[in-house]
């Protein structure tokens, strides 16, 4: 004899949500994640070349004053209003560094001893000069340029850090008399 077992129906239970909502996600991105500015820097690198070309038509000498001093200084200043003080300082030495170690490097590889008139140490020299320039805007944006999301375990020690970078601000009232 053959015994028949009753076959039970078992409903599926619902399963936790497995998907974050977005919020949570949000939220947890903030805190791992970093936040990108470098097109800021881009920003005064490429105003800083074309206004000091500008200026290099009317007076030579102002235009290379403002593309040597938009170029050194101007994405320093982006990162420290950013309260990365360190990065901007770091951002200053590579522009400083790279070209002047590339431009040797350059004038090392095509300098030809012996000759008087050496025109492969300036072109090396030339060339490792604006491959350090555009190596250090390059290195600067796209590795530099970051900052951590805001959190609340942060947020305070920031905001003391950016207040200490504006001290004083003004802030325009209507009130009636």
């Amino acid at each position: 004899m053959v015994q028949v077992e009753p076959q039970v129906q078992v409903q599926p239970q619902p399963q936790p949500q497995q998907v974050p909502t977005y919020a949570a996600y949000q939220q947890r991105r903030h805190k791992q994640g970093s936040h990108w500015y470098g097109w800021q820097t881009l920003i005064v690198d490429g105003g800083t070349l074309v206004g000091g070309t500008v200026m290099a038509g009317v007076d030579p000498g102002t235009g290379a004053a403002i593309i040597i001093g938009g170029y050194l200084i101007g994405p320093p200043i982006v990162h420290f209003a950013h309260g990365q003080i360190g990065r901007g300082f770091g951002d200053f030495g590579i522009r400083v560094g790279a070209p002047l170690v590339l431009a040797t490097l350059g004038y090392l590889v095509l300098h030809r001893s012996g000759d008087s008139l050496d025109s492969g140490g300036a072109v090396g020299l030339v060339l490792g000069f604006g491959l350090g320039v555009l190596g250090a805007i390059a290195v600067d944006a796209a590795v530099l340029a970051y900052e951590p999301y805001e959190d609340d375990e942060n947020a305070e020690a920031r905001a003391v850090r950016r207040h200490a970078l504006r001290p004083a601000t003004m802030t325009p009232m209507i009130a009636p008399r």
